[in-house]
């Protein structure tokens, strides 16, 4: 077997690992939901399902991830093989990618450069942190790689095949992220060239167009009637200066959203990204000397410099993972950077420097992987990952503090789902019936996995049939039936009477639900309290809009409060047995918007006689 072979199996069993080891350690929320379902809807025989959501509007994707889910789902209608499908295209995706700028390299470190390029894009953080969420955009590796393997060849040989294999790539890699449409102006590269684009280039014009089409006329329909628009998400962000320190040291950033690395590992973390900035400074500055390779500056101005320049212009909501498409050129600068640091006006470095570059860039490539992996390791232990999902946006204000939030993986929402199966749990009502600090990300998805535990396929109630908060309030006032989950770490004052069912490091409790809610709002909760002994209500709420005060007939209660791990502050509140009527004002956020906030959660409960050994039981 020939080294370059090898070296090509290497790198892609390492991507591989890397973004699917542990498939039941992957988060499994409402995009995840919903990947399941359109994958089923495709076996179905409904091929065209709309892709997911584009920002904060109504307009889709194509169906390009739907497809691929359902390619996954086939053989045994198991997510984990979505993540493992996924995992293998990234890793066949990385070997492509270093052959391909292997092709387009110049100069006399290039085989040097090419081999670090290929660990740094096996190993990158940006792909080892997204492999933790299947999404749309794990498929902007391959479909990037289709159209700057087209552009490359149609600029290089004047071949009308290669622009008809960048036109296919243009359409595929607009329905892995939006953000793609800013690789678009590659175009320009060969049109400057004139190349030529023949009969085989306009068959590739209206293939694309035909891939493309079922994403066209979903979105074209969604305008014509109106239902289109753009709403901002967060509250108003920092500099255009900040954000694009922050696009330039992505690697870095992306280890900031890592919430439970423990002791010194994030500052090392953050040590191995500056690495990654300072490699990738010197290898602009070595690309930008050598006036030769014109198509590899090309790529870089119009494949790196625009797109990132126009996410971080975004005012708001501009996502680290926006830049996923820019990937395969950061890591092109960190080898060019790292091997020109070899390297001393033609000459050999001494020993000693040589020696310190190659150490540094080996912990940066091996460290930040290894962080990941490390935290999922953990992860699959305690069932939820708990991310710092502050830093995960690049126009964040920058006093803004850490908040973490537990995500709930595959395996244990598995788990849960069995739970509340065993419990008698209906998934039709679950989003109304689940309570407490984890039904945020738990309550739908569980309800999944409860009716699989029953032998049947469930599709979740649309979220938009509900109407207002007061028609919830209505609707969860009828159902007496509720279920507490709480984490084995989650700190709790109370726990309702009754033995907790084990969901893996989860305790569901089935309870009465004695809490009949009158109206409810982002401001307050007006509810009656049908008692039958020592009753607690508690209150769930995002840390930045907790509870400002209780009253029971006009009577002033004392809330206890504790925080979850899931991000969330619960607030115990013991009820007299002469004072049904109580209302809990909130405190008022004027950055509360119900687009990323879970709005309060309350519910009561008849407590158990030893709450704290029902909290956490042998």
């Amino acid at each position: 077997m020939s080294r370059s072979r090898a070296e090509a199996i290497a790198l892609f069993v390492t991507a591989v690992l890397v973004r699917g080891l542990l498939p039941d350690a992957s988060f499994f929320g409402m995009d995840q939901v919903g990947t399941l379902l359109n994958g089923r809807a495709v076996l179905e025989g409904d091929w065209f399902v709309p892709g997911p959501g584009i920002g904060w509007s109504s307009f889709s994707l194509g169906p390009l991830f739907n497809q691929v889910a359902a390619v996954a789902l086939a053989a045994r209608d198991e997510f984990a093989d979505v993540i493992v499908l996924l995992a293998a295209i990234h890793g066949a995706a990385v070997v492509g990618w270093r052959s391909l700028l292997a092709e387009i390299a110049e100069g006399p470190e290039a085989a040097r450069a090419i081999r670090v390029l290929g660990w740094a894009l096996a190993l990158h953080p940006v792909s080892v942190s997204t492999g933790s969420s299947p999404i749309s955009a794990s498929l902007v590796m391959p479909t990037t790689l289709l159209f700057s393997w087209g552009i490359a060849r149609w600029v290089r040989r004047d071949s009308g095949a290669g622009f008809a294999c960048a036109c296919l790539g243009a359409a595929l890699m607009v329905q892995a992220h939006i953000t793609t449409v800013l690789l678009l102006p590659l175009f320009l590269v060969g049109f400057r060239r004139r190349a030529a684009i023949g009969r085989i280039g306009a068959m590739g014009v209206v293939a694309a167009l035909l891939v493309a089409c079922p994403m066209i006329v979903h979105n074209v329909r969604m305008a014509l009637g109106q239902a289109g628009g753009f709403q901002h998400a967060g509250a108003a962000g920092a500099s255009l200066l900040v954000a694009l320190g922050r696009a330039l040291t992505l690697e870095a950033r992306t280890l900031q959203i890592v919430g439970d690395a423990p002791g010194a590992l994030p500052i090392l973390g953050r040590l191995a990204g500056a690495i990654w900035a300072a490699f990738e400074v010197v290898g602009i500055a070595v690309i930008v000397r050598s006036r030769t390779n014109y198509l590899t500056r090309s790529f870089l101005v119009f494949g790196l410099a625009l797109p990132t320049l126009a996410v971080v212009l975004i005012p708001r909501g501009a996502l680290f993972y926006y830049l996923d498409s820019t990937v395969p050129w950061r890591a092109l600068l960190f080898a060019t950077g790292g091997s020109a640091l070899m390297t001393r006006r033609g000459a050999p470095t001494p020993r000693t420097v040589a020696s310190l570059v190659v150490v540094l860039g080996a912990f940066a490539l091996v460290f930040p992987s290894g962080l990941m992996i490390a935290v999922r390791v953990a992860t699959a232990e305690r069932g939820f990952s708990e991310v710092n999902m502050s830093r995960v946006d690049l126009r964040e204000p920058v006093d803004a503090p850490i908040e973490s939030f537990g995500i709930l993986t595959l395996g244990s929402q598995r788990a849960l789902g069995h739970a509340l199966d065993r419990l008698g749990a209906d998934p039709d009502s679950l989003d109304r019936t689940l309570h407490g600090p984890w039904r945020a990300s738990a309550a739908v998805p569980a309800g999944i996995w409860t009716a699989r535990s029953r032998g049947v396929v469930w599709h979740p109630p649309d979220p938009n049939s509900h109407g207002s908060d007061h028609d919830d309030a209505a609707s969860a006032s009828r159902d007496t039936r509720g279920y507490l989950v709480i984490h084995r770490d989650d700190p709790q004052s109370a726990v309702p009477a009754g033995n907790p069912t084990p969901a893996g490091p989860f305790r569901a409790y089935a309870f009465e639900d004695v809490l009949h809610v009158q109206s409810a709002d982002s401001s307050s909760i007006a509810a009656t309290i049908a008692s039958r002994g020592p009753t607690v209500l508690q209150v769930v709420t995002d840390r930045s809009h907790g509870v400002g005060r209780a009253l029971a007939a006009d009577h002033a209660l004392r809330p206890i409060a504790t925080s979850s791990r899931a991000g969330f502050e619960v607030y115990s509140i013991e009820v007299p047995k002469d004072a049904p009527v109580v209302r809990v004002e909130l405190q008022q956020d004027p950055a509360f918007n119900p687009l990323v906030r879970a709005a309060a959660d309350a519910y009561a409960f008849t407590v158990a006689n030893d709450p704290s050994a029902e909290a956490h039981p042998p």
